[in-house]
């Protein structure tokens, strides 16, 4: 299917459907997202009606702000950009959603004078690079590709959540725990009761979902937490 066509197809699918703003999808669908984050409104479009005709669930944003904004209540999915969006490059987008608690392979679309500064943003964590033009089947498999890397992520994405809705006193706990120190330690070096401390751990335990100690250290280990 040409880029016009699904231009077409888009721009009547948009006509007919219930309005929604901006950048949004039914938080009830269950299919991961593609997100095309696009200033050119034309080729974002193009892009979304692609990926949708593959049976993939698009959400257009039209700068890397605007999905930055919303990317922690978003599902789990794929983002397609360009080097250039609204303002931002690949490396400055790059490198605020790698400081989010949540993972979204990222997928580059590069002009032919992109392509070397596109190479500095797949070291940035882009997990493919594709130069302008490319055939759908190649962009197709990107995100197929992508969106396969979710798999063993979303475990760690809600690792990521727990511990980013952590207390700045629950956050200390934790850090006491892994640095292997008993309540009545971690009591002293916090200037807080034993009691306390285990009323802190029992909520930690609460809020990540573990069921043990060790689980707990599993977990923050794995979420990368910085004491």
């Amino acid at each position: 299917m040409s880029s016009q066509s699904l231009l077409s197809v888009e721009t009547s699918a948009q006509a007919n459907a219930a309005p929604m703003p901006p950048g949004t999808m039914p938080v009830t669908s269950r299919k991961p997202g593609v997100y095309v984050v696009k200033s050119d409104g034309p080729a974002k479009l193009a892009l979304s009606s692609l990926v949708r005709a593959e049976g993939f669930s698009p959400c257009t944003f039209d700068d890397g702000a605007a999905f930055l904004a919303a990317c922690e209540l978003l599902p789990p999915g794929c983002v397609i950009t360009g080097y250039q969006t609204g303002g931002m490059d690949a490396l400055e987008f790059l490198g605020r959603l790698g400081a989010k608690p949540v993972f979204f392979p990222t997928i580059i679309v590069a002009n032919k004078g992109e392509v070397t500064q596109a190479v500095e943003a797949m070291k940035a964590g882009a997990a493919t690079i594709l130069e302008r033009p490319y055939a759908d089947d190649l962009l197709l498999g990107a995100v197929r590709s992508a969106l396969a890397m979710n798999v063993p992520m979303e475990a760690r994405n809600a690792h990521r959540l727990a511990i980013a809705s952590l207390t700045p006193r629950e956050h200390d706990v934790l850090c006491q725990l892994l640095d292997g120190n008993t309540n009545k330690v971690s009591a002293r070096h916090l200037g807080i009761s034993p009691r306390t401390v285990e009323i802190y751990r029992a909520s930690l335990m609460k809020k990540t979902g573990v069921g043990s100690v060790p689980e707990l250290v599993r977990l923050a280990v794995d979420a990368h937490v910085k004491c």
